[in-house]
């Protein structure tokens, strides 16, 4: 079964290159690979001109594999360890041949609605006051991913477009409903304390009730709030917390 990722890197001037990746996004694997073999600018931007891909490799091409030339490589028949591209290595037309630069993240919104990713993976190397590095978040648990080499979370210039993208999309999922908002209960004292944590539990407990625009509302007070107890308060304003 496939887990599919987002792939993307942070450009000098703010904006977002994202591909799609269909198989083995899982961290274990996806977060391993990228850390290991793509963890240099001039790589990440050689993997995202490939395009949308089927599999990640250790290597973009046969001779980056260091194999002879004219080693034979395509979708059908990949070489050992080697990245397959959609374009490049089954010749689909559409598929797009380098990565989508994204500003508005609206972009994002249709890939992610469309692909079902999972996961998403930034490299950022240009955010003011970020180390240089993988980042991880979860897309179906609202939450960032830690270990496996990566930083610890999204960079501020990409979480600050999900939550665009988080609010826009939860608009688009009630639009016109004018169901009258009852706060679903949800058991946060005692655990995980993080605060990702706690947004993506009470943001599980929205959705599972309907409350898909009040679930993304939630998400973008609290990620712009400005302090852990503020946080607290504004996941109280929509959940009645245990």
């Amino acid at each position: 079964m496939s887990t599919r990722s987002l792939i993307g890197a942070v450009l000098p001037n703010g904006k977002v290159k994202f591909i799609y990746c269909h198989w083995d996004g899982d961290p274990q694997t996806m977060a391993k690979k990228l850390v290991n073999y793509y963890s240099s600018e001039e790589r990440v931007e050689a993997l995202l001109e490939l395009g949308d891909i089927s599999v990640l490799g250790k290597y973009l091409s046969p001779e980056d594999a260091g194999l002879p030339v004219g080693t034979m490589h395509s979708f059908d028949t990949p070489a050992k360890d080697v990245t397959v591209a959609y374009h490049r290595d089954r010749g689909e037309k559409g598929v797009y041949r380098g990565a989508d630069s994204i500003d508005s993240f609206k972009h994002l919104i249709d890939v992610t609605g469309n692909s079902g990713a999972e996961f998403m993976y930034v490299y950022d190397a240009f955010s003011e006051g970020v180390e240089s590095g993988w980042y991880g978040y979860d897309l179906s648990n609202d939450t960032t991913i830690s270990g496996y080499g990566l930083m610890g979370g999204i960079p501020p210039s990409a979480t600050k477009n999900m939550r665009m993208w988080n609010h826009q999309l939860g608009e688009s999922l009630d639009e016109g409903e004018n169901k009258e908002f009852i706060k679903p209960a949800v058991k946060l004292i005692g655990e995980d304390g993080n605060i990702f944590n706690l947004v993506g539990m009470a943001s599980r407990a929205l959705k599972k009730a309907g409350y898909y625009d009040q679930a993304k509302d939630m998400q973008t007070r609290v990620f712009a709030s400005g302090s852990y107890d503020e946080a607290l308060v504004i996941i109280g304003d929509f959940v009645e917390i245990e």
